[in-house]
């Protein structure tokens, strides 16, 4: 247990600890105002990306260690790739919706004198999407059980952040902690995929990558033009825009046939289920 489970206690400390270190080192160099700003921006792009991200992580870990201690390293293999592709099904458009609608996102759940933290959340968004996705890669070390590793990918991901935070803070502020924040998952995820296929390789959904990144990019562009050039309030623009990205990205992934005919099956029983029983 000390030898499995320490490990991971002394990561997710360090982890921990260097990302509060941002914003005492963001307050040493360009003061309180500024760290409000960050927060503020960071606590709503991180909270948001990272419902997403848990839900994966709560349910897909339990069931990919019974998949690896009942069905072996095939099924593992499998069962990876399908929840990395849910994943990015899942997360891409989340993603790129929270980028074009920041600035509405901000102006309704902040006060007026942090509104410029909008240009960060792209940028706060990104770097929990990376996490999350290092988070796939590192069931393969928790599989063979070397958390060592993953201990080490979040101490060294997390120095190379603090440092970088002395080179970009007192030049470029609070944006550019969001910057060294990118930069930091970025490594992690860099290196959790590099220690990760030294033991266990599964085939990266390459193909769902590129049409959901295609599908994410046309719904963004839509929900921005639409946000854009409506009169309405702030908070019904922000409404209007993601029904508008929602429908936008599920017309794109069925017209890209990301969708596969047993997920539509599948669609289709829990409509039944849930939606047409319910107005019957």
């Amino acid at each position: 247990m000390a030898a499995y489970g320490f490990p991971l206690v002394i990561g997710n400390l360090a982890a921990w600890i260097l990302s509060l270190s941002d914003r005492y080192v963001l307050e040493f160099f360009r003061g309180a105002q500024e760290v409000g700003i960050y927060s503020a921006s960071y606590a709503i792009g991180e909270k948001s990306i990272l419902l997403l991200t848990s839900l994966f992580l709560l349910t897909a870990g339990p069931i990919g260690m019974n998949v690896w201690e009942k069905r072996g390293k095939k099924d593992s293999q499998r069962f990876l790739n399908k929840v990395t592709r849910y994943f990015l099904i899942v997360c891409l458009p989340a993603i790129i919706g929270i980028s074009v609608l920041a600035k509405p996102i901000i102006d309704i759940f902040t006060a007026q004198e942090y509104f410029g933290g909008y240009r960060i959340l792209p940028l706060i968004a990104f770097s929990i999407f990376f996490l999350g996705l290092s988070q796939r890669f590192g069931m393969g070390l928790t599989f063979y059980k070397k958390t060592i590793y993953s201990m080490w990918v979040l101490i060294i991901g997390g120095g190379v952040n603090l440092g970088l935070n002395f080179v970009f803070i007192p030049k470029y502020g609070y944006f550019g902690v969001a910057i060294t924040t990118l930069i930091g998952y970025i490594i992690i995820l860099l290196l959790m995929i590099y220690f990760s296929r030294k033991f266990f390789v599964w085939p990266f959904p390459f193909k769902t990558l590129g049409k959901c990144s295609t599908a994410s990019l046309i719904m963004g562009v839509g929900a921005y033009l639409l946000v854009n050039n409506l009169h309405f309030s702030t908070f019904v623009n922000l409404i209007l825009g993601i029904l508008a990205g929602i429908i936008i990205y599920s017309i794109c992934i069925f017209l890209f046939k990301e969708v596969l005919p047993e997920e539509k099956e599948m669609l289709k029983q829990l409509a039944q289920r849930y939606v047409f029983k319910k107005s019957n």
